[in-house]
């Protein structure tokens, strides 16, 4: 651990790590709680109304809506449609009687028009013009707004995975990925270099080579989970200081899962990368061997925040993909309660596997350094 502490590639891995994770969150509160200005042209106080309307419709449909819409007035409609044309307003309102002669608007805008600027001012006008014409015509408007009103409601409790929900979830997957590559991959270039150098040979005189093991698995379990715990605390707390998580609880439920996850996939992955060194006898050996290893932690990486939702949920159950599958499941929401605790049995049951093969296979070829061994001849070679 104190070697590893101390390298240089180590720390710089850590450092790049907070800083991904830092941006990350910088910006979800930048995307988050960016403000939409709009500024409307308008010629009088009747197109003031509908503006000032607007902006607390905007409000009221979502009060943490970053949306606002604002009035400058002008003289007349040419005036109104030149500040359309320069830009200096992003729309101009403008009265616009229909061909009974009833009392209308016209929204103007250069290249497009904003769809919520554009659906805001519609529903204001329209509210105007029924209140207009109830009144006109002595309808009670409350009576004939009876049963109009829209009741929601949702039958799975799961949450659209919108921006912020996928920010979290290249994140915590990230970080993930990147802490099993790391530390399986510092495992396993610590046992090609021993082989490499012939110190296995000392060291397993010294002790059980078994020992060696399950210091090394030790070892960088402890620095993973220390590295994965922090930084995870960090991002929590970086996005309880943003604001812009509305149900941080279940992120923080989703986050202790993520860690869970994390240590039961990490003594599977660790003894494969271990197998792994102990087959090769060079650097260059380990690069081709550890590559359906990096495959299968990548397309578990991509899949738990680009698969469809049918296919993370089989993968959710897929051991080693679960790992990760599992977790982001748990952060979209409606996931039973039986389901984290099933996958992780599944993890369970197939580390323990691979646990034995992959110990059976480093003690049968760490002190075989005259080549490189095949997984074939792994399995049935004898080092005794």
């Amino acid at each position: 651990m104190g070697m590893k502490v101390r390298e240089k590639t180590f720390r710089i891995g850590i450092a790049s790590t907070l800083i991904l994770v830092v941006l990350g969150i910088a910006a979800l509160s930048f995307f988050s709680n960016r403000t939409e200005s709009h500024t409307i042209a308008v010629v009088d106080d009747a197109g003031s109304a509908v503006v000032n309307q607007t902006a607390e419709l905007f409000q009221t449909i979502k009060p943490d809506s970053p949306d606002k819409a604002s009035a400058v007035h002008v003289g007349t409609e040419e005036e109104a449609l030149a500040k359309v044309a320069d830009e200096s307003v992003d729309a101009a309102l403008i009265p616009a009687p229909d061909s009974t002669g009833a009392k209308g608007w016209k929204i103007v805008a250069d290249a497009s028009i904003n769809p919520a600027l554009e659906q805001a001012v519609g529903a204001v006008v329209q509210q105007q013009a029924t209140s207009s014409n109830a009144a006109r015509l002595n309808i009670n408007l409350a009576e004939l707004s009876r049963g109009a009103a829209l009741q929601r409601e949702l039958l799975s409790q799961e949450q659209d995975d919108d921006g912020s929900l996928f920010v979290l979830k290249f994140v915590f997957s990230f970080m993930f990925v990147s802490a099993l590559m790391t530390y399986g991959l510092a495992i396993a270039q610590s046992v090609v270099e021993e082989k490499e150098s012939r110190v296995v040979e000392i060291l397993a005189a010294a002790t059980s080579v078994k020992y060696l093991l399950v210091g090394k698995i030790g070892a960088n379990f402890i620095l993973g989970f220390l590295q994965v715990t922090i930084l995870t605390a960090i991002a929590l707390t970086g996005l309880k200081f943003v604001d812009v998580i509305p149900d941080l609880g279940r992120v923080v439920a989703a986050s202790g899962w993520f860690i869970f996850f994390f240590v039961l996939g990490f003594f599977a992955v660790s003894c494969i990368w271990s197998a792994l060194g102990s087959m090769a006898t060079r650097s260059e050996d380990l690069a081709s061997s550890a590559i359906p290893m990096q495959i299968l932690l990548f397309g578990a990486y991509f899949l738990s925040f680009t698969a469809p939702e049918g296919i993370l949920k089989i993968a959710s159950f897929v051991p080693i993909l679960s790992s990760i599958a599992m977790p982001t499941r748990i952060l979209d929401g409606g996931v039973e309660w039986w389901e984290p605790w099933a996958a992780a049995s599944g993890v369970v049951l197939v580390g323990i596997l691979a646990i034995r093969l992959s110990t059976n296979i480093y003690l049968r070829t760490l002190m075989r350094t005259n080549k490189r061994t095949s997984l074939k001849e792994a399995l049935r070679y004898d080092h005794a």
